[in-house]
């Protein structure tokens, strides 16, 4: 009997498909070997030249705060950066120049520097026109010598007793004759501070 079947598989590799793929992988690995020669270089900013072009904007030489000097003979000098007028007397046309000045400056502040030799008065005028600026007024008297307080110790006591019975009000009155030397009141005013007062200026006329 013959038991073969007549519908026979032949096993036979397909070589067209196979002849296919090589070539498919050698096109592949080609293109991997011609990337990995081609070495493209990445160019990152470099930190120095960064911080060179990197202009600082410092806020407080663009818009310095004003000052106003009393000199030992009563003279105003206003002064903001750069620019120093010359000494005047008080005037409209000097507290238009400080308002204009203070406004471009952007800052409600006015440093005021008062001579020790200066008159009180002389200071006083341009505290009392801060004041009515709604400005803050940033003393400095100077040079000053604190070292002996000898002068200076009983006054603190004195004071320093005084304010106890006021309480929570804490304030220090200062009413000087309008010649008085400005070093004292600021003696005053210093200490004021340590003490934690708040002061009150006035002065006699």
């Amino acid at each position: 009997m013959d038991f073969s079947s007549r519908n026979k598989v032949k096993a036979e590799w397909g070589m067209a498909s196979m002849t296919d793929l090589i070539f498919l992988l050698l096109i592949f690995f080609i293109i991997m070997s011609l990337m990995a020669n081609n070495q493209t270089p990445v160019n990152f900013p470099k930190k120095e030249n960064n911080e060179k072009n990197t202009e600082i904007v410092d806020l407080k030489k663009l818009n310095p705060i004003v000052i106003v000097t009393i000199d030992d003979s009563n003279q105003y000098i206003v002064q903001q950066g750069d620019r120093i007028d010359a000494p005047v007397g008080y005037n409209k046309k000097m507290i238009a120049v400080i308002d204009s000045l203070v406004e471009k400056s952007g800052k409600n502040q006015l440093k005021i520097v008062g001579d020790p030799k200066a008159d009180y008065e002389a200071v006083f005028n341009i505290i009392a026109l801060a004041q009515s600026k709604k400005w803050e007024p940033i003393l400095d008297p100077g040079k000053i010598d604190y070292e002996d307080t000898r002068e200076i110790d009983p006054i603190i006591y004195k004071i320093n007793a005084a304010v106890q019975k006021q309480g929570e009000k804490r304030k220090l009155k200062i009413a000087a004759y309008r010649y008085t030397d400005y070093e004292k009141i600021f003696k005053l005013l210093k200490i004021a501070r340590d003490l934690n007062l708040n002061p009150v200026l006035a002065y006699e006329k």
